[in-house]
């Protein structure tokens, strides 16, 4: 796994909660049939219809408390990062690369509570190559059902799509919709 980016989230007043967001970027294949062993059905099966067809892959699924132990190797100690009961959302799997030498990717973001660790961690590492272990504690949702009705999300900073030339808000909105039913 590769970290792109990495961004320091503080929720709303009163409590203020400190998160750290990650972008990541994990390569699905060239890697072994178990990859992604463990995983949701889902997202194995939005790898192999991309592998398949080529299309992009947008999948509208947030998994929440989920242990992430990343790699060893970082100059602040020999030890793996950990971050508990993170939650991965906006995952994207796409193809990548020439024509003929295209390689899958799969992009999401991960959101942890923030810790000193971690951030110098993230930090250190991002845009290089770390092994990662996923372990699923609660249930995979749709984002749709992520918040209760009339609550709003605390991040703004979350990615968006890029609004082509020429559109206006109500089709940026529709075809935002049409990438997150694509799964």
């Amino acid at each position: 796994m590769t970290i792109r980016s990495a961004t320091s989230v503080v929720g709303k007043a009163p409590t203020k909660q400190k998160r750290i967001k990650m972008m990541c970027t994990m390569y699905l294949d060239g890697q072994g049939e178990d990859q992604l062993a463990g995983a949701p059905d889902w997202l194995c099966e939005a790898r192999d219809f991309v592998m398949k067809s080529g299309e992009q892959v947008t999948a509208a699924h947030v998994l929440k408390e989920v242990n992430v132990g990343m790699g060893d190797a970082n100059l602040f100690a020999k030890k793996v990062i950990d971050a508990p009961r993170a939650q991965l959302d906006h995952f994207v799997i796409k193809q990548v690369g020439k024509t003929d030498e295209k390689d899958t990717v799969l992009t999401f973001e991960m959101r942890a509570g923030f810790s000193t660790d971690l951030w110098m961690w993230a930090g250190q590492q991002s845009g290089e190559e770390f092994d990662v272990v996923f372990e699923t504690l609660g249930q995979d949702q749709f984002l749709e059902d992520d918040s209760p009705e009339g609550e709003e999300e605390e991040d703004d900073a979350t990615e968006e799509e890029p609004v082509e030339d020429g559109e206006d808000d109500e089709k940026a909105i529709a075809r935002h919709k049409e990438n997150l039913l694509k799964m």
